[in-house]
């Protein structure tokens, strides 16, 4: 059942014996010799085929009620089969099991409450299940709920593992307390606020009895029940009509339970009154009383309250009166967390961490060097275990070392500007860098990211060249799907180290990624583009430097642009050649006349021109590599360029006026990590290729919108659209048409020492030295001028003459 049904059993007569045959296992007697070991109950034989009888029924539920849009007629037949027939039988038989007093393992009562889960989601399901369901919540969901002499226990004697299982990912797959407070949440959720108002009573009046026993009398496990339930319906309750009446819980149940001499209930009144951390208290001296006792408990000697505390600090930090309370103490938090660190592995944690970080970053500069090298002790703990971090069931190893690159980037961010930080904190990430290995694929573009604050806020040390060489290996590996992400710290290795990447053997390497991402078949057309990107930043920072490569680029270039469908690469290699003109025009000119491209090449540029150039900096290299041409004395131009001069230049000028009115994006020099780095630009015009319309997709995300937030009657199935697929395939359908060559591809424009050039000043002065130089040649060409374009050019030259006296006011208030 987890890829699908056997064909023999999607007709009736075969399914309904095998159906029969299941049933009777899972009802069947337990025999004599039955193991009291809750873990040893759940691999014993009886019981492992009554799970696994479970699971398929779960699975039945779950994929094979709603007909799917593309299920052909005998699986759409079987579909209304299950649904109309066995989805109500079976469902009988398990609310029959769930009520049978039986003590059944973990992961059968699991597999039980999701079947019921998945039923509410169906109108002839759903009709079973709602006369029953105060029932079921006090006779099979709040015993799951309590917490009970093993959960204390481990709360006593495990707490590590305890708070692991409390904050396991994959827990509501294998925990039967995870599956039924999702039950509760889901029928809330779906079926309307009565149920809402009724859970919430229902566990109201748990806390309400518990308060009026005398306290050595009290049933804490039940207390905690409600406790948990309530913490659950956070998210519900705080956008319901009941939300008035949180700060009255809170303060009856909740706030007295943080002194609490029962541990448990005290973490969890913690944990409780961190989900309502957004509550607006009328008499706020209870709220900053009850964050007072939350801070007071971080320093537990009990590590579960410790924890807990630390963990739900973090949710009170939009609070400025709470940061206040929090700032003297953030150096004793910050010691509580990376103490806690060493004896759990939680991503939570680490992100309180990243939390704390984040709104205290000013105060604790003298404590960075000390959170990194502990951090990075954390992770590399986590990752060397190899391949093994992924296989966890859990998966907390895993997601506690993203957590732990993620802050670990964060306090990059937040140090960038300290005088010698930088200094202090790259030696130690130099081993975690060098380290990287194909099962971190998940977190490669962390490391990217911090090679790239490291070497654009301060200067390249040798052992980041050696880290250029591990990425470089690492691209050749398995890494090859990065190049987008390596362009900004390849970017800044070649721009900020110019001289040593020459001397380095990494140029040759930077060739060999561009021919690969060309000419590889494994490389899409957008790894091509961004290959163009990398190869421009080489080109403009080593001008003058690499003639020898340029036939190489060259020839790269043209022969991929010949067989190049996709108009963004075809615009991207252009300005590779723009690039090579601009590098040296002769020898660029002189290589695509041998090679006998100059007419295809120049007709394929005047072809986009108008309809595929629109971002700044690929119109601003065409002006500036048409330019480099009016440097060349005319008679050495190919006598089919001679032919078009009159275009070139009507191009150069048309091509000055459309990047002046393009708007400038303004960057934000302080959130980028590449020296050239990429600045991205987004044009408010209509896709003409687009089918999908603002009006289509609005409708379109009203319905999700609707789906989510829609309570169903009795006699209506949730979402039929949303559970079939059907309203993915509308959106599916919608852009089957539209061409995908540019939707996967960044809008980006590369920054560079190029934008110091004013390319309207660098046109003039290339046409001003072409009329000096060629006279006869000029003379002709501007007589072929229209009016309009002589009107034009004496604009061009009105602006450029403002721009220059501008430029010379700006200089001579530098030197004063």
């Amino acid at each position: 059942t987890q890829f699908g049904i056997p064909p023999l059993l999607l007709h009736n007569e075969n399914f309904q014996p095998w159906i029969q045959m299941l049933l009777h296992h899972l009802n069947r007697p337990i025999p004599q010799g039955e193991p009291q070991d809750p873990d040893e109950k759940a691999v014993w034989t009886p019981w492992r085929i009554k799970i696994w009888i479970s699971k398929i029924f779960e699975r039945y539920i779950q994929r094979f009620t709603t007909p799917r849009v593309h299920d052909n007629d005998i699986n759409v037949a079987f579909c209304n089969l299950f649904k109309q027939q066995y989805s109500t039988r079976l469902l009988e038989v398990i609310l029959h099991l769930l009520t049978s007093c039986t003590t059944f393992p973990r992961k059968l009562t699991t597999n039980l409450l999701n079947y019921i889960n998945c039923c509410l989601y169906y109108s002839n399901t759903w009709v079973m299940i709602k006369p029953f369901v105060h029932k079921l919540t006090e006779t099979i969901l709040l015993p799951i709920l309590y917490f009970g002499q093993n959960d204390e226990r481990m709360f006593n004697e495990d707490p590590q593992e305890y708070f692991r299982l409390e904050f396991e990912l994959l827990s509501g797959f294998t925990d039967p307390r995870s599956a039924a407070v999702s039950l509760i949440v889901d029928i809330v959720k779906l079926r309307g606020a009565h149920y809402l108002n009724m859970f919430v009573q229902f566990f109201t009046d748990i806390l309400n009895r518990q308060m009026s026993i005398p306290p050595h009398l009290r049933n804490h496990g039940e207390k905690h029940a409600a406790l948990i339930t309530l913490g659950h319906l956070s998210y519900v309750l705080l956008s319901s009509e009941l939300k008035g009446s949180l700060e009255d819980l809170l303060t009856t149940h909740v706030l007295p339970e943080l002194q609490s001499p029962i541990p448990h209930l005290k973490a969890r009144a913690i944990w409780v009154f961190g989900r309502y951390h957004s509550v607006k208290f009328q008499k706020t001296e209870n709220f900053y009383a009850g964050i007072q006792l939350v801070i007071n408990s971080i320093n537990d000697k009990i590590l579960p309250i410790s924890i807990f505390s630390a963990v739900s600090i973090q949710s009170f930090l939009k609070n400025k009166n709470v940061r206040d309370m929090i700032e003297p103490i953030v150096p004793r938090l910050l010691e509580t967390l990376l103490n806690l660190m060493n004896h759990v592995n939680n991503d939570d944690i680490v992100g309180a961490l990243d939390t704390i970080i984040s709104k205290f970053s000013d105060k604790i500069q003298q404590y960075m060097p000390q959170i990194t090298a502990q951090l990075i002790e954390h992770y590399q703990r986590l990752v060397s275990k190899g391949g093994e971090l992924l296989d966890d069931d859990d998966q907390s190893g895993f997601l506690t070392a993203m957590e732990c690159m993620k802050t670990l980037t964060n306090i990059l961010e937040n140090t960038k500007t300290v005088p010698g930080m930088y200094a202090k904190l790259e030696p130690m990430f130099i081993p975690v860098l060098m380290g990287v290995q194909d099962y971190l694929v998940d977190m490669f573009p962390d490391y990217i990211q911090i090679v790239s604050y490291f070497t654009y806020y301060s200067e390249v040390s040798p052992a980041m060249w050696d880290v250029f060489g591990k990425f470089v290996e690492v691209y050749f590996s398995w890494g090859n799907d990065f190049l987008p992400e390596l362009l900004s710290p390849f970017d800044n290795f070649i721009s900020k180290a110019t001289d040593k990447f020459l001397a380095s053997p990494y140029l040759e390497k930077i060739c060999i990624i561009y021919k690969y991402a060309l000419e590889d078949n494994r490389c899409g057309e957008n790894d091509a583009v961004f290959a163009c990107q990398l190869v421009e930043v080489v080109l403009v920072y080593c001008r003058g430097k690499i003639d020898g490569l340029i036939p190489g680029f060259l020839e790269l270039s043209l022969r991929k642009l010949r067989v190049s469908e996709m108009s963004h690469l075809k615009v991207a290699l252009l300005v590779v050649i723009a690039n090579c003109l601009y590098y040296n025009p002769y020898l660029t000119l002189n290589f695509i006349e041998s090679s006998g491209s100059t007419v295809d090449l120049f007709a394929t540029w005047f072809q986009l021109l108008n309809t595929n150039f629109k971002r700044r900096h690929e119109i601003k290299m065409t002006i500036l590599g048409f330019s480099a041409l009016l440097h060349l004395p005319f008679a050495s131009w190919p006598p089919v360029l001679q032919n078009q001069a009159k275009v070139i230049v009507v191009a150069l000028m048309k091509l000055c006026e459309k990047y002046s009115k393009i708007p400038v994006e303004k960057s934000d020099s302080d959130s980028t990590e590449s020296s050239s780095g990429s600045e991205e630009e987004v044009e408010e015009e209509e896709d003409e290729d687009l089918p999908l319309t603002t009006e289509e997709l609005k409708s379109i995300k009203k319905e999700v919108k609707d789906y989510k937030n829609k309570i169903y009657a009795d006699n209506e199935d949730v979402a039929p659209d949303m559970l079939s697929g059907a309203i993915f395939t509308k959106l599916a359908e919608l852009y089957e048409d539209a061409p995908s060559e540019e939707s996967d591809v960044e809008e980006t424009e590369i920054i560079s020492i190029i934008d110091d050039i004013d390319e309207l000043l660098f046109f003039l002065e290339a046409f001003r030295t072409f009329s000096n130089r060629d006279v006869t040649v000029y003379q002709q060409l501007v007589q072929t001028f229209s009016a309009e374009e002589q009107v034009a050019i004496q604009q061009l030259g009105q602006e450029a003459n403002e721009r220059q006296a501008k430029k010379n006011a700006a200089t001579t208030r530098t030197e004063k």
